[in-house]
């Protein structure tokens, strides 16, 4: 009795030439399936939005780092360190929700009384240099998960050196590495904590 396979095997060059195709299509599969996986990850991720790094106060006491969840998700920040520039290591169990800031700074409780918010986190030990400098925050395994430098001259912004505006970023998702996707803050002091109306 004549199988299935033996039918198909007497079509011939056909049948050959069909199953010649399917490692491709495999292939073809695999990459569509890879694609979609892709596309429904969030777009963006933990991001450094507002750098206060020459406040007008004479110690200068209220230096800040803002970060920014762009995520569609919480970002577990335990075990996170600034390891360049500043150094700031966040407690196990730190998380930041979907589309919150969270501000760290050189000293939390003049920050908080300044700005009349809570949830600072701090110390940080270190300044931030008012020339310029690399700021790279790593998870908790090393890796370097934002790294970025800022500067006080062209093409950099120049009022957030000392005039009480802070540096912000201006556009979520742009390179932060390029000056012109930062801009002084609308407001003196800048806004630890919220968005800039930029």
């Amino acid at each position: 009795m004549e199988t299935l396979e033996d039918r198909m095997q007497n079509t011939g060059d056909g049948y050959t030439a069909w199953a010649n195709q399917l490692p491709i299509l495999r292939v073809c599969i695999l990459f569509s399936v890879i694609c979609l996986l892709w596309s429904a990850q969030p777009a963006a991720a933990l991001i450094v939005s507002e750098v206060m790094y020459h406040p007008v106060d004479a110690d200068e006491k209220l230096e800040f780092v803002e970060l920014y969840n762009e995520q569609a998700v919480f970002e577990d920040l335990g075990g996170y360190k600034f390891t360049n520039g500043i150094e700031y290591t966040f407690a196990p169990g730190t998380t930041l929700a979907s589309k919150q800031y969270l501000v760290v700074a050189r000293d939390p409780a003049a920050l908080q009384a300044a700005y009349d918010i809570s949830g600072v986190r701090g110390p940080f030990t270190g300044r931030l240099n008012n020339d310029g400098e690399r700021i790279d925050l790593s998870n908790a395994g090393g890796e370097i998960v934002i790294s970025l430098r800022y500067g006080d001259s062209r093409p950099w912004p120049a009022s957030p050196d000392g005039t009480g505006h802070s540096l912000v970023l201006a556009r979520f998702g742009s390179d932060p590495q390029e000056a012109s996707s930062w801009s002084p803050s609308t407001f003196i002091g800048g806004t630890p904590g919220r968005p800039d109306q930029i």
